[in-house]
């Protein structure tokens, strides 16, 4: 590729650049365990149903690994009930890195991070990403 040189950019111009990300389902669902088991998202879930809890089976596999999906109610926002599983966590990641969802920059660098495996995520990382997973938006904070 040819690099223009005499090209000049406007600095207020903004481009697109859409990051592929192939995290591993296995850290997905690592995820949705700390979800479940940290308290990540306990202070706006006011009740938790249904937890299913699958024993993962494989050599690449820390010997008590489990797959969580759960049920869980906030009554102030609806009085629906949201399954949080892998595809929770996607959904997230798609529409925070896309910026549809916007977060803090040290929440996304963190999301971004640890979905390609180079850094854990706190649960404030993970809240936001459930948050935007199950919403669309952060509802709270």
């Amino acid at each position: 590729m040819k690099i223009d040189r005499q090209k000049t950019h406007n600095l207020a111009d903004t481009v697109n650049i859409k990051a592929l990300l192939r995290p591993r389902i296995h850290d997905l669902i690592e995820l949705v365990n700390q979800a479940y088991e940290t308290s990540a998202i306990s202070y706006w879930v006011d009740e938790v149903q249904n937890v299913k809890k699958t024993k993962l089976d494989g050599n690449w596999l820390p010997e008590h690994m489990w797959s969580f999906t759960f049920d869980v109610k906030n009554e102030e926002h609806s009085d629906a009930w949201f399954t949080i599983n892998v595809d929770t966590i996607i959904h997230g990641a798609e529409r925070i890195l896309s910026g549809k969802v916007p977060v803090r920059p040290d929440i996304r660098t963190q999301i971004h991070l640890g979905l390609i495996g180079q850094d854990g995520m706190d649960n404030d990382a993970i809240d936001v990403l459930i948050q935007a997973g199950l919403f669309g938006e952060i509802v709270f904070s």
